[in-house]
């Protein structure tokens, strides 16, 4: 996964990936070759001399006097939602760099050269519109994008050929872009979840059965479950029964996690090197290539699993809360006491409540319906950008069911001396006992110190020191 570190690194310190120099000459012979394709009578190019979408049928005479790279940014850089946030909006901009110095955009070297340094400078925040794309290229907020670049070209005075906006709008540099940005959300996801399964392995006192990870040594996913059997409490106890499945299906839950993780990291990281756009502009053939590597639907698809693993594990937070609440593991239940006797009663509750509006808006499939509105021509949609924002959504909603989870171990801790593991999580929820500060860290700085041990099992650095910048 180099060059979705590559660009986490460099987004946190705003430098340059040497990748995007390293593909400076190979630019150049592409845009010329674009040049001369698009200068070439009966040629048409699509974008730089016809419209788009379903009018690509119509070229630009000499008797039209539509400036066509103007006319593209009017039409497409619509709505004005609630746009990404800072860190969002630079790994968009460094996403659009990676895929230009994949090749065969046919952007002019200069502009190319010149987008480099505007994407490191901290004054450029382009405003990108959320919720704006059905991601059949991602048109919509890449427009919004392609605008601030060009007005930031112009004041560098650089020229920007006929072509340009076509070849920085095209492509799914919004959707690969805001993948990457997720990891910070994920991260902070998967680092609570090991953090409360360990501590919940702890409380059984049957870990010693049920850690034994069906993932391979040689695996990701073996090594986060090792960590957390190596950190629970195991065998101190022999309860009568089993456990709870949702508390020894905890190997399994970490396991399918770690799996649709990487399979979702691979992916963008896999995409950063390759061309999106149309056309694509060959050397080889001397060609304008039209085809859709615009479109993503293998990060959509794996956008979907991760999802659902992520619904699977939420829903076991909420069930292993229950049963530690229930009277399992010698806790009263609710976990009341002589003096309040109600416990957490409300707790899981609040928990199950939040669980089952993260199914009702997310529990939807990627592609159970489609529409239609260009006849046929452009009527396929991946419904990438959406789906990466419903993933950082549930991330959210999986890190407060972990938060609330951890204030009931805590609780639990303290008031009944249960066999809670030490950890800087724990120790600071135990410190402040408000289910409200256990939530409000959700949205504290201190919070990734806090997961630090954890933290550092994830694959790229997403949210460790510097991310929150």
């Amino acid at each position: 996964m180099e060059r979705l570190q590559e660009l986490l690194k460099c987004v946190c310190g705003l430098k340059q990936p040497a990748t995007w120099s390293h593909a400076n000459e190979r630019v150049g012979q592409e845009h010329a070759l674009a040049r001369r394709l698009a200068s070439t009578p009966g040629v048409k190019v699509y974008g730089t001399n016809t419209l788009t979408g379903h009018r690509e049928c119509e070229g630009l005479g000499s008797d039209r006097k539509t400036d066509i790279d103007k006319e593209i940014i009017r039409s497409h850089a619509i709505l004005n939602r609630e746009p990404y946030g800072d860190f969002e909006c630079r790994c968009i901009s460094y996403s659009r760099l990676y895929l230009l110095s994949a090749g065969h955009s046919g952007i002019d070297e200069c502009v190319y050269r010149e987008l480099q340094s505007i994407c490191v400078d901290p004054k450029f925040l382009p405003s990108v519109p959320g919720d704006s794309s059905y991601s059949c290229g991602d048109v919509i907020p890449a427009a919004h994008w392609t605008k601030h670049a060009i007005d930031a070209l112009a004041i560098a005075g650089v020229p920007t050929p006929p072509g340009t906006v076509m070849a920085l709008m095209n492509g799914a540099f919004v959707q690969i872009g805001l993948a990457a940005a997720s990891t910070r959300d994920l991260s902070l996801a998967f680092a609570l979840l090991v953090e409360t399964a360990t501590i919940q392995s702890g409380l059984s006192g049957r870990a010693s059965e049920y850690f034994r990870p069906s993932a391979r040594k040689d695996t990701w996913a073996f090594r986060v479950i090792e960590h957390a059997r190596q950190r629970a409490r195991l065998g101190e106890s022999d309860p009568a029964g089993q456990s709870p499945v949702s508390i020894r299906s905890i190997p399994q839950q970490l396991e399918t996690l770690c799996s649709a993780i990487e399979d979702y990291l691979g992916e963008i990281d896999r995409l950063l090197g390759e061309p999106s756009g149309n056309p694509l502009f060959c050397t080889e053939t001397g060609k304008a290539l039209s085809q859709a590597s615009f479109l993503c639907p293998t990060l959509s698809v794996r956008t979907g699993a991760l999802t659902e693993s992520l619904l699977f594990c939420a829903w076991a937070v909420v069930q292993r809360t229950k049963a530690v609440l229930g009277g399992k593991f010698g806790i009263p239940i609710d976990g009341g006491t002589g003096d309040t006797p109600l416990g957490l009663i409300q707790v899981p509750k609040l928990m199950m409540a939040k669980l089952e509006s993260a199914r009702a808006r997310h529990g939807t499939r990627i592609f159970s319906s489609g529409g239609q509105t260009s006849y046929g021509m452009e009527d396929l949609w991946t419904k990438g950008l959406q789906q990466v924002e419903a993933l950082r959504d549930l991330c959210s909603t999986v890190s407060e069911l972990c938060l609330l989870e951890a204030h009931v171990l805590s609780y639990i801790g303290t008031t009944f001396d249960a066999r809670i593991i030490d950890s800087a999580l724990m120790a600071n929820i135990g410190e402040r006992s408000s289910i409200d500060h256990s939530v409000c860290l959700l949205q504290d700085k201190i919070l990734p110190d806090l997961l630090a041990d954890s933290l550092e099992l994830f694959p790229v650095m997403a949210c460790r020191a510097g991310a929150f910048a």
